[in-house]
């Protein structure tokens, strides 16, 4: 059933002699999550560690495997600093009212996401930022690692083009991270849902 759409129901009894009807009830779905089959041609990162962590394991369903944007120093690997993102490519128009993201595990933890933002477009070329997260803190939790971490716009954002940035890392926005600041992110798992609550 869809999220947060009222049905209407009614029993009936179908015999020789025809058919009964029941009186009509109605029921309210719960609002929930729509969340958007994602395969890896509909996907493009910047940037992209050429030695490890392919843009498909994003969506592998595997909590062992990762993306890695670029960070040796061998030719063609494209460092750059930060915002690096992930750009999902529809065919139509989607509406996104959340995400849902797994930090890589076990790892470094100074490329771990602090701070998102979200970009749409209608062409693939020219993007608006419609969201920015606040700063969120580090924390190291086994039990919200396997569960992942739930992030809501408050609204459905409607597009063909959608870019979800990461603006900050631990590295960047943690002082006391011992290796300063590090130019690379990674995530292990990424779900991209429609909010029904909204």
């Amino acid at each position: 059933l869809a999220p947060t759409t009222k049905y209407y129901v009614s029993a009936y009894a179908a015999n020789e002699a025809g058919v009964a009807y029941g009186e009509t009830r109605s029921f309210d779905t719960k609002a929930g999550k729509i969340f958007h089959v994602l395969t890896p041609s509909m996907i493009e990162t910047y940037t992209q560690e050429i030695w490890e962590g392919p843009k498909e394991d994003l969506i592998d369903g595997s909590l062992t495997t990762y993306w890695h944007s670029a960070y040796s120093d061998d030719p063609g690997a494209e460092v750059h600093p930060l915002p690096h993102w992930i750009q999902i490519n529809f065919t139509e128009a989607k509406k996104i009212g959340g995400f849902i993201y797994w930090h890589r595990n076990p790892s470094s933890t100074g490329g771990r996401p602090t701070q998102f933002d979200l970009q749409v477009s209608d062409d693939g070329s020219t993007w608006t930022t419609v969201w920015t997260s606040p700063v969120y803190t580090y924390v190291i939790d086994a039990a919200a690692y396997q569960a992942g971490n739930t992030v809501v716009f408050g609204q459905n954002f409607t597009s063909r083009f959608f870019r979800l940035r990461i603006i900050g890392t631990r590295s960047i926005t943690d002082p006391t991270y011992p290796s300063g600041v590090l130019d690379y992110t990674y995530l292990a798992e990424l779900k991209i849902f429609e909010d029904g609550t909204v």
